[in-house]
């Protein structure tokens, strides 16, 4: 079960010495996950230590070393677990390896990482998360314990489910993981239609960037890229190559053949999902653009968004951010398919943010901070700038 970071983890035999030992060492892999989460492909950003004892340590809890550490490289391969032990070489017989998924037991385009760590001559493998791949699922803790290994699972495995939810959400529950983005002036309102509306500072906007880079797509409707037509790419300085890949939704409201958002589809992954029969006709329309198709059920007059997500899953999304306006975000909601809530508040009203003119539309907030959607809880606020940020997981 996948838990929000704010909730206590829980540890084996809590009480001795060894525990704590693997705790902290645990702890430590899941932060060192993080450096590439977002880029690693299909695969799950996956960490793993290999900790030796230290011949030279005082006897009072320090008489360990980190000989080896490794992160599974950009694109998903090598995984982590060859790069830890290739760092620690001969350090790494009897040693201990720390790793904060199962390793994998099936033949790919390498050995599988169990077997690898058998051959490596390490006595203990330590563990956070159970892989739910079906090649996998505890087919490499066997592997192991076959060999004389000790194998000890679920040491921090709420914080380890937490950084792996997108992964975990796609081979468990065949769908992404699904954060809902919200931007909304102190009186609830995310703009006015026709116009653009600085709501944030640029704190939070940072903040948004960091969340597209740690993304593996971001989805908005159609109606958005016709207002605003947006870039939706990662624009903070040394992370511009982690833009996550762009959807556009569109039923009525075809995306325009021109445009920021449609010419940067050459240079950063973009899909148009649009109904089955309107495909030929959009294939023809936009067949001088880069752009890729995924057709869609059609329900209500509606994108079947279940069966999106099934589709997206499908092609190795694990992680989707959903930065659309009022429509999408209340179609995902009804539809309950959001996980994740981070709604940004400026500390101004729309009125104090442009001239509102008679006849002009105003778009409220599906969600506000007092008005969240039953079924989930806070998770954790934030201040930047002046702005309030707050976050709520599904329960």
């Amino acid at each position: 079960m996948i838990m929000s970071p704010d909730k206590p983890d829980t540890q084996l035999d809590g009480n001795s010495a060894q525990s704590g030992i693997d705790l902290r060492f645990m702890q430590a892999a899941i932060r060192f996950a993080r450096r590439h989460a977002g880029i690693t492909g299909t695969n799950p950003s996956v960490a793993c230590l290999i900790v030796a004892d230290d011949p030279n340590g005082n006897g009072e809890g320090n008489n360990y070393w980190i000989a080896g550490r490794g992160v599974t490289a950009i694109g998903g391969r090598p995984h982590a677990e060859p790069l830890a032990l290739e760092q620690a070489g001969q350090h790494a017989k009897g040693a201990t390896a720390y790793v904060t998924l199962e390793p994998c037991a099936h033949h790919g385009i390498t050995a599988p990482c169990a077997t690898t760590l058998i051959e490596s001559g390490v006595s203990r493998v330590v563990t956070a998360q159970r892989d739910p791949d079906g090649r996998v699922n505890s087919k490499g803790f066997r592997m192991l314990r076959d060999a004389g290994i000790e194998v000890v699972e679920n040491i921090a495995v709420q914080k380890a489910a937490w950084e792996l939810r997108g992964y975990l959400s796609r081979k468990s529950g065949s769908r992404p993981w699904v954060v809902l983005k919200l931007a909304v002036t102190a009186d609830g309102y995310l703009g006015r239609s026709g116009r653009q509306v600085a709501i944030t500072g640029a704190i939070s906007n940072a903040q948004t960037h960091l969340l597209r880079a740690r993304s593996d797509a971001i989805l908005i409707g159609s109606g958005t890229v016709i207002s605003d037509d947006p870039s939706l790419t990662c624009r903070l300085p040394g992370l511009t190559d982690r833009s996550p890949v762009r959807i556009a939704v569109e039923h009525t409201r075809p995306v325009p053949a021109t445009g920021k958002f449609i010419d940067l589809a050459s240079s950063v992954e973009t899909y148009i999902a649009c109904p089955q029969q309107n495909l030929k006709n959009r294939k023809n329309q936009l067949e001088r653009t880069a752009c890729k198709f995924i057709t869609c059920d059609s329900k209500n007059n509606e994108i079947a968004l279940p069966e999106l997500l099934t589709d997206l899953a499908d092609i190795g999304v694990s992680f989707l951010m959903v930065e659309g306006g009022r429509k999408i975000s209340k179609a995902f909601l009804e539809n309950q398919l959001v996980d994740e809530i981070i709604l940004y508040t400026g500390e101004k009203k729309l009125s104090e943010i442009t001239d509102l003119k008679p006849g002009d539309t105003l778009i409220p907030s599906p969600v506000m901070p007092d008005t969240i959607t039953e079924g989930f809880h806070l998770s954790a606020e934030w201040k930047y700038g002046s702005d309030k940020v707050v976050r709520f997981v599904r329960s």
